[in-house]
């Protein structure tokens, strides 16, 4: 699938221009996305979980302990996803994004819903994660919950 990089409508990459909004093509003003595999996913968390692990630790000992990790870990989801492209540091490491299923950016309120749920995914012995790794889509709970899709980026 290819997408407009203006608006974020689907387009064939044939196109010289965007048929919803006009925007020219040109070279990178396309981007095609394909499903982020599990194991690809995998890296991505492990990274994003590694950067999180020292101030979680630092948070848990000077505030109310495991609720300053779980506040560290939340938030960081959240306002990554919302406002960086629907990136983290590690999704964007290993060039996965989150979207809506048409590609368009994730909103604040959604990306906040959808990092809330991430906690809930992680407390029912991370079956909320794995579930990704049977899932047509690739989708996780915290994905069927907020109706996104994490899509490897990759320029034609």
């Amino acid at each position: 699938m290819a997408f407009c990089a203006n608006c974020g409508h689907e387009t064939s990459p044939q196109a010289l221009s965007c048929p919803q909004c006009g925007h020219p093509t040109g070279v990178g003003a396309l981007t095609t996305f394909e499903y982020a595999d599990f194991w690809t996913r995998f890296a991505g968390a492990l990274l994003d979980f590694l950067i999180l692990l020292i101030p979680s630790f630092v948070l848990n000992i000077s505030i109310v302990p495991f609720l300053g990790g779980l506040l560290l870990d939340f938030g960081y989801h959240w306002l990554m996803v919302a406002y960086w492209d629907g990136q983290t540091i590690g999704k964007r490491a290993v060039g996965v994004r989150v979207s809506r299923p048409d590609g368009t950016p994730v909103d604040p309120a959604l990306a906040a819903g959808r990092a809330a749920m991430r906690l809930v995914s992680g407390f029912v012995l991370l079956l909320g994660f794995i579930w990704a790794a049977w899932d047509p889509e690739k989708r996780t709970w915290h994905d069927m919950v907020a109706d996104t899709r994490v899509y490897r980026v990759t320029r034609p």
